[in-house]
């Protein structure tokens, strides 16, 4: 175990309510109904892919002029909220969590969907603890395809088998599953089937007891290996 890659939005901070709030505001505009299941279903994927998908289900024709018009509206809104965020907004535990990380020499990667990763994280002062953030503006495909995962792992120098991802969204646990990393599923378990570890909240990340849980799927990994 030599790295964990962290996605952001509602594992290292708590911004999933104001992106509810946002999408709501243009899902109303575009006259779109915003439920739960469609708010759960955005977690992890890029702006771009939320935005189309709220205009397609409004009925609407796709285009590059209305994924551009309402991609700036929802930035509006939310450089309004950046403006005034702080450390408030980190989850339970996760700097106790990093703590523990950064005394036992792990890399700590963000491997998240927004293009406004490195802003709050310089907001919330936890861009001082973290060694590369991935740039969503470098990559063709979001989650679930694992590409900014990749550009993570490759950036922080080590294989995908010496990672832990931590996650909070299906598009994401999928996206690590398709490269053999170890997932630990923040939240629900029926919408994060497929992680090796699930926990109910970032309170509970604890660096000994995930350490012993990556062990014991690197060791079965190897037995399976030998009895191939």
């Amino acid at each position: 175990m030599k790295a964990v890659v962290f996605d952001m939005d509602g594992v290292l901070v708590d911004t999933m309510e104001y992106h509810r709030k946002i999408n709501k505001l243009i899902s109303d505009e575009l006259g779109c109904e915003y439920t739960d299941k469609l708010h759960n279903s955005f977690k992890g994927k890029a702006r771009r892919l939320v935005i189309s998908r709220m205009i397609e289900l409004a009925h609407k024709i796709v285009t590059e002029k209305e994924i551009e018009y309402y991609s700036n509206l929802k930035d509006k809104y939310f450089d309004d909220y950046i403006s005034s965020i702080d450390a408030g907004i980190i989850k339970d535990g996760i700097i106790p969590f990093i703590d523990e990380l950064k005394e036992n020499g792990i890399l700590i990667g963000v491997a998240s969907g927004s293009s406004n990763a490195a802003r709050i994280l310089d907001k919330t002062g936890l861009m001082e603890y973290v060694d590369y953030v991935g740039d969503v503006n470098k990559i063709k495909q979001g989650k679930p395809d694992p590409e900014i995962f990749l550009q993570v792992i490759k950036s922080l120098g080590i294989e995908t088998c010496e990672v832990v991802g931590i996650e909070d969204g299906k598009p994401g646990i999928e996206a690590l599953g398709r490269i053999n990393v170890f997932t630990v599923g923040i939240g629900n378990s029926e919408e994060l089937i497929g992680a090796d570890l699930l926990l109910d909240d970032t309170s509970k990340l604890i660096y000994d007891e995930i350490k012993e849980k990556f062990m014991e799927w690197r060791r079965d990994g190897l037995d399976r290996s030998s009895n191939d």
